[in-house]
């Protein structure tokens, strides 16, 4: 698998030209939920438990859904860690399975650790910030994320938990903001679903709108921490 290294400013001029596109991001609940599906845990023993740290469970048609996204590539950008590739952690050794196992190779795999996880720590997302306000972006979070410090023109409001379970509201209503504002950006903050509604979404919105799954980089600056790496953050400003 190749990744492609792309800082913050490569985003934030494709939304500046107007070129769309989907930005799907998947961490390790993601991966937790599909080799749930796949009966990994009982076939390493390994014990994921039932959801993740946001009490998000692991519900066996999300696993197959988010399996679907890769063993049917669509083409989006898709972002994981490089360092999966490196480290010795199990979540990193199954993944590196997967790849093998189910020749996993996405065309347009980006490396998170060089753009919006590595800048919103050290306050550095104030471009896109700005490229964000000028256009019609739309966030797509649960109610906590109406306090975002980011000038917003509509807001999707999910469940804080499963969400998984609304997918389909949620998807309708991203249907319905397309047809509402122009050439609308949508800031995914949905949970692990999140990435399986971006591509079921893809073959109708995406040649219309951008898609960016945000996960939880924001949640620090309405005072939210609940990530390891959350605790790398130095400032309050975006």
């Amino acid at each position: 698998m190749e990744y492609k290294k792309y800082t913050t400013s490569f985003y934030v001029d494709l939304l500046k030209k107007g070129e769309y596109f989907t930005y799907g991001k998947f961490g390790d609940g993601e991966l937790i939920a599909i080799f749930k599906y796949l009966k990994w845990d009982k076939k390493y023993n390994i014990n994921f438990g039932n959801h993740n740290i946001d009490r998000h469970l692991y519900y066996d048609d999300l696993g197959e859904s988010l399996h679907n996204t890769f063993i049917h590539e669509k083409g989006y950008f898709k972002g994981c860690p490089n360092h999966w590739w490196s480290n010795d952690k199990p979540i990193s050794r199954l993944f590196r399975d997967y790849v093998k196992e189910y020749n996993i190779n996405p065309p347009n795999l980006h490396d998170t650790d060089t753009s919006f996880y590595k800048d919103a720590p050290i306050g550095n997302l104030g471009d896109l910030k700005n490229q964000l306000e000028k256009m019609n972006y739309i966030v797509v979070g649960d109610s906590k994320k109406r306090n975002l410090p980011i000038k917003y023109t509509d807001f999707i409001e999910i469940p804080s938990v499963n969400a998984w379970l609304k997918k389909d509201d949620i998807k309708e209503q991203i249907l319905t903001m397309v047809e509402k504002y122009e050439s609308p950006v949508f800031g995914l903050s949905a949970g692990m679903g999140t990435l399986s509604m971006q591509d079921d979404l893809y073959s109708f919105i995406g040649d219309k709108c951008w898609t960016i799954s945000f996960g939880s980089i924001w949640d620090p600056y309405i005072g939210i921490k609940t990530r390891t790496y959350h605790k790398q953050y130095k400032t309050n400003k975006i």
